[in-house]
């Protein structure tokens, strides 16, 4: 509860209805100057229809690959190309700098390959509602030990 007097701000993410309640008893704790928020609980199923956070700087790419085809020197061309380069940059900002190292240049030349195998894999969903992997049950008998 002391913690809660010194706060500058409380974040409650609201999965149930008793998360309201709780907010609002530790929010009467909190000083008047405190920040209070809610934020709802990200949905799984909305998590799982996102596309993996690779293919967007792949797909920038082969949009720049494309262009730079068929306009070479054209401004969409550069347009493309900032695009796929802010991205990227955007990863090197979001990685701190204790973690610049060999083994971290080694992860980012196997991108194109990671890129190339979830792409081909989103081909290949359409089949998994054909299949069903069957997960094989055994019977367990615990000791008695005593």
């Amino acid at each position: 509860d002391s913690n809660l007097k010194v706060a500058n701000e409380l974040k409650v993410v609201i999965y149930n209805k008793s998360d309201f309640k709780w907010a609002q008893m530790h929010a009467a704790k909190v000083h008047p100057d405190c920040k209070l928020y809610i934020q709802p609980e990200w949905n799984k199923a909305y998590q799982m229809m996102l596309p993996p956070r690779l293919l967007f700087p792949g797909f920038l790419f082969v949009l720049f690959a494309v262009n730079l085809l068929i306009q070479p020197g054209h401004i969409i061309t550069w347009f493309w190309v900032s695009l796929f380069a802010g991205n990227i940059l955007s990863f090197f900002v979001a990685i701190p700098s204790w973690l610049y190292n060999k083994q971290l240049l080694e992860a980012f030349m196997k991108i194109p390959s990671a890129f190339f195998k979830i792409f081909m894999a989103l081909f290949k969903l359409k089949d998994a509602n054909k299949s069903y992997i069957h997960t094989p049950h055994t019977n367990f008998e615990p000791e008695n030990h005593l």
